[in-house]
């Protein structure tokens, strides 16, 4: 499996390559848009097929655990399970973490889409795309698939 990583600046184009990505044969539960909440993505929010993450959602869950810690079920756990199956919108995540994000050096949203299984070099720069209310899709294809250039194909900032 090959994670790879697109901003958007639109719901369209996020629609368009979630369309490319299921049309290549990327199964859905491998395919996640991350959001700071879902009232800032309605298209997407609407459509049944999307899995959403939301980082206000997640945040707001933390902050009323005491300790710092994600309260049980609230976040996935990204280390070992597939990208798209880790969704906190899907039906059932494969596990939860329990134990706190770590250092307060780093933003909460990078700390958060860490946590979630977004790769390190790429979560500063994530967090920053969905602070600024854009769309971060991520899709943990098979290495067959050319994930990254049917994101570009949509309109994404393809990461690296």
């Amino acid at each position: 499996m090959a994670i790879s990583i697109g901003i958007f600046e639109k719901e369209e184009d996020v629609l368009d390559a979630i369309r490319l990505l299921r049309e290549a044969g990327v199964d859905q539960d491998e395919i996640r848009v991350v959001v700071n909440n879902r009232e800032g993505a309605p298209m997407l929010a609407s459509d049944g097929n999307v899995n959403i993450e939301e980082l206000y959602r997640i945040e707001s869950a933390r902050s009323h655990d005491d300790d710092g810690s994600f309260p049980l079920g609230v976040a996935p756990i990204a280390a070992g399970y597939p990208v798209g199956s880790t969704s906190v919108s899907s039906s059932g995540p494969s596990g939860v973490i329990l134990a706190g994000l770590g250092s307060d050096d780093v933003p909460d949203s990078e700390r958060i889409l860490r946590a979630i299984g977004i790769p390190s070099q790429s979560a500063e720069r994530c967090g920053h795309a969905i602070e600024n209310g854009k769309y971060v899709l991520v899709s943990d294809a098979d290495s067959d698939i050319s994930s990254q250039s049917l994101l570009k194909h949509a309109g994404a900032d393809v990461l690296g």
